[in-house]
């Protein structure tokens, strides 16, 4: 018929790099009229003209949503393919999918490149809420009994749409893939022809940048406030249970916190409530509801260990830190819990994260960083060391492994760690000023189409 239009669009074809260009009508032939049909039809999808299209589907030119061109392409594939996205919103819902022989057929596949049209949605340039809307209906979000398109298939590059939607940074289908999906973390980590999963190409994308040192932090230096020398507060830190309970001086309050190492499963100290309020305003309201005689309990979701409580009581008493587990991520997450739980002082927050964060690269320490994600913005995680945990989690070997019953858990975990890096790649790019085959405004759209959808 003549007709043709190239449209650019970052894709991964067979035996290139992730980051490689081709236009779309590499995979996408001229569409050709079926017999029966009408050249101009074909022209008004490609054109996006949506009124010569209402005006063939009057006049019985146009009857299914499967309609197909001499090269197999159903009109729906067509429009998606060339991104007249009002062509295809408009083909949903005039030939909604599932509903009879002429609705739009969700399973269509490129009979060459392998494409499914999960792919072929993430290749549109301006990914904007109508497209998210399209892609959305082609995931099947809308239940487990919508009709919908194959969602770990692979092209014959060995790429799932997870590694389209990665290269492009679409981090909104990303996000509802796992959302709505839970089940397709392991999806996350298969590797295409080249070798690289979708979070090996986030990762990848976030050393390009350089958003993330190789290397991890060192850890800080030790706490030391020099106090003066008429000051005897650092004479009454408290020492915990047993003889001290009761002979430290003008004590008037007991701590309490869960401690397996400690008699009876619970270590009780006696404190001192002016060191206390002073320390902390989130205690301080506390200890004044807290009834006559009554203990405070320190709640064991953040601490319990009594060897953490000791370390942070001796900071506050005298202003220095002597922290005998640096080396214990474990329990350096409890010291960092505490302080974010009751608003310790920062300094002493600061120096929890960082001793932590120099420390997640060992192996060892993998089971802290799925709490430490979730919790980045409680315990103040900066972008970058958000990234860079995120990073150290989505390289770890097990970090997407999960048995039967967990897809859920490690989906929140995903989601978090995708969080990181999205702030930390989005906000590149806002700083640099640079205008990428995905632009800011588009990454502005699909933000906004995640409330939307």
């Amino acid at each position: 018929c003549g007709i043709q239009r190239m449209v650019s669009s970052p894709v991964l074809p067979r035996n290139t790099g992730p980051g490689s260009m081709q236009p779309m009508s590499s995979f996408l032939a001229t569409p050709q009229h079926q017999s029966g049909g009408s050249s101009a039809l074909w022209s008004a999808v490609v054109e996006g003209d949506l009124r010569r299209i209402e005006e063939f589907t009057m006049r019985g030119v146009l009857t299914s949503g499967r309609f197909r061109d001499h090269n197999g392409h159903s009109i729906f594939w067509n429009a998606v393919a060339f991104q007249q996205i009002e062509v295809a919103v408009w083909l949903l819902r005039r030939f909604p999918p599932g509903s009879g022989p002429n609705g739009v057929d969700l399973s269509e596949v490129h009979s060459k490149r392998g494409d499914s049209l999960l792919h072929l949605c993430l290749y549109v340039t301006e990914f904007t809420a109508p497209a998210a809307e399209v892609f959305r209906i082609i995931f099947g979000a809308d239940g487990n009994d919508a009709p919908r398109a194959t969602r770990d298939l692979v092209n014959q590059s060995g790429q799932t749409f997870l590694h389209i939607a990665a290269v492009r940074l679409n981090f909104w289908a990303l996000r509802l893939a796992l959302s709505r999906a839970p089940e397709l973390v392991p999806l996350f980590k298969r590797r295409d022809g080249q070798g690289l999963s979708a979070v090996d190409i986030l990762s990848r994308k976030v050393v390009e940048v350089g958003a993330v040192s190789p290397s991890p932090p060192l850890p800080p230096q030790p706490l030391k406030a020099q106090l003066p020398a008429w000051n005897p507060l650092a004479r009454y830190v408290p020492r915990g249970s047993g003889t001290a309970l009761s002979t430290t001086p003008f004590s008037d309050i007991i701590l309490e916190v869960e401690d397996a190492s400690a008699e009876g499963g619970l270590l009780r100290v006696a404190a001192h409530r002016v060191v206390i309020c002073a320390s902390s305003g989130v205690l301080n309201a506390r200890i004044r509801r807290l009834p006559a005689d009554e203990a405070l309990r320190i709640e064991s979701s953040c601490c319990r260990s009594g060897q953490v409580l000791l370390v942070a009581l001796r900071f506050l008493y005298g202003g220095e830190l002597n922290c005998s587990f640096s080396k214990d991520a474990f329990l350096v997450w409890q010291l960092l819990c505490l302080c974010a739980q009751y608003a310790l002082p920062e300094p002493l927050m600061r120096y929890a994260r960082g001793t932590l964060l120099s420390s997640i690269a060992e192996p060892r320490h993998l089971p802290v960083l799925p709490a430490l994600l979730q919790a980045a913005e409680k315990v103040g995680l900066a972008a970058s060391e958000g990234c860079l945990v995120a990073c150290a989690f989505l390289r770890s070997p097990e970090a997407l492994t999960c048995s039967e019953g967990e897809h859920e858990q490690r989906a929140k975990v995903l989601l978090a760690a995708l969080k990181e890096v999205e702030r930390t790649l989005i906000g590149h790019r806002s700083a640099k000023a640079v205008a990428p085959s995905m632009h800011a405004s588009t990454a502005r759209d699909a933000l906004s189409a995640t409330t939307r959808f």
